[in-house]
């Protein structure tokens, strides 16, 4: 599934967010080598004295986890733990240091702890919620910042987060309810204009998702989130001409994955085939993770530029080397391919309105390729009745009928 959400959180080609880098539960400090090696010192003198001394493990492990000395710090915040398994400072310490390994699944189950001892530590909790967004657990971070919300009504940022949550449950209406309350609580608040603007795209209130985006910029000239933005609107309107120019500028101030796609989708509507590749490639380089979805728009920029041979070359070496599991993903390949027929991948093995917006988009390029413009036309304007404003191919569908609605010589 080739997921075109807008929030900054959101990825493509998969259901998972991109990793946002979640909050430490004790930030690490400015670092001061002399002062925290003192106190290290002191630390060890009591643990010297007093081996079964919980508290200076946990403190020593704290003052070496801000020297920089994570693994000193993990090892000296796991004996205070086995001293004693519910010493705060010492779950805050070792969560951090899991967060920082990568290890998701051990850091929430420290947090997990570390929340069931201080139920109104409200950055335990965010944290919390930042990790099991990442992980996907959507559910499960609702849950964090709604308890979040409750503790501290008025924070901002935490409304901006969950509004970022309900959007990835498609629950839209519930996310401008949030947004509109961060941007109460903070006029200046511009995070909150691009989201809201995203939320409203989503929804395909177009205008009101310019103004938000264009509030944005006025708040931080160099948002490329909120640019990006504006390109999304002109893509969503069919103006690809303009959607690319807002896109290059956007790529100046930021990149990643999303940008290279968006871009793609303009340039692949401009008849810019090579330009699209270019991209494509990019973002597969920068997302190594998430291939399925560049590689199916890949073979569409080759086989749409007059080179379906190459075009099948690349996606079954591809396909070679894939290392996804989406069995769609696949699926959807082996149709470019001609593996599988129209029939079968219309009827029998696309599920669900997301997956029919994909296939139908993809038939409608297969048909379109064989000067099938009639039919090609169909399967176009049947793409765009599962309104899944969120994704390429329902964007590509789009304007491939303004395309070929157009009277020769116009």
């Amino acid at each position: 599934m080739l997921l075109f959400l807008l929030s900054p959180y959101a990825s493509l080609g998969d259901p998972t967010p991109e990793p946002t880098p979640a909050p430490e539960v004790i930030p690490t400090p400015q670092k001061n080598s002399s002062g925290l090696e003192r106190a290290i010192e002191a630390y060890s003198n009591v643990i010297r004295d007093t081996p079964d001394s919980v508290g200076a493990y946990a403190l020593r492990g704290a003052a070496k986890y801000a020297k920089g000395d994570y693994d000193g710090a993990l090892a000296d915040a796991e004996q205070a733990l086995i001293l004693d398994p519910h010493c705060i400072s010492a779950l805050n310490t070792r969560a951090n240091i899991r967060q920082r390994k990568g290890d998701v699944s051990a850091a929430i189950e420290d947090l997990t702890a570390l929340t069931s001892e201080t139920p109104k530590a409200v950055q335990a909790w965010a944290t919390l919620g930042f990790l099991r967004t990442n992980k996907g657990d959507l559910d499960g971070a609702l849950n964090d910042f709604n308890i979040v919300i409750a503790l501290a009504p008025n924070l901002k940022e935490a409304l901006e987060y969950r509004a970022t949550i309900y959007m990835r449950k498609s629950a839209y209406r519930d996310a401008l309810q949030d947004l509109n309350r961060a941007i109460d609580l903070d006029p200046s608040f511009s995070i909150a204009f691009v989201s809201r603007g995203d939320c409203e795209l989503q929804l395909n209130e177009l205008d009101a998702a310019r103004n938000d985006y264009l509030r944005a910029i006025e708040l931080d000239p160099v948002s490329g989130i909120a640019i990006q933005g504006l390109g999304l609107v002109a893509l969503h309107a069919q103006d690809a001409k303009t959607a690319l120019n807002y896109f290059n500028r956007a790529s100046q101030l930021n990149t990643f994955p999303r940008g290279y796609i968006a871009r793609s989708v303009a340039e692949i509507a401009l008849g810019a085939y090579h330009e699209a590749i270019v991209d494509l490639s990019q973002a597969e380089h920068v997302d190594p993770k998430n291939q399925d979805g560049p590689e199916a728009l890949l073979w569409v920029a080759r086989a749409l530029s007059g080179d379906v041979e190459s075009a099948n070359a690349e996606l079954r070496a591809y396909l070679d080397e894939r290392k996804s599991t989406d069995d769609w993903g696949l699926k959807r390949a082996q149709f470019l391919l001609g593996e599988i027929d129209e029939d079968l991948f219309l009827h029998k093995m696309a599920r669900a309105p997301v997956q029919l917006c994909e296939a139908y988009f993809y038939s409608g390029v297969k048909r379109l390729l064989a000067g099938n413009k009639s039919g090609a036309i169909d399967l176009f304007d049947t793409c765009t009745r599962f309104e899944i404003h969120s994704f390429v191919e329902d964007q590509l569908a789009r304007i491939k009928l303004k395309e070929l609605a157009k009277k020769p010589g116009e």
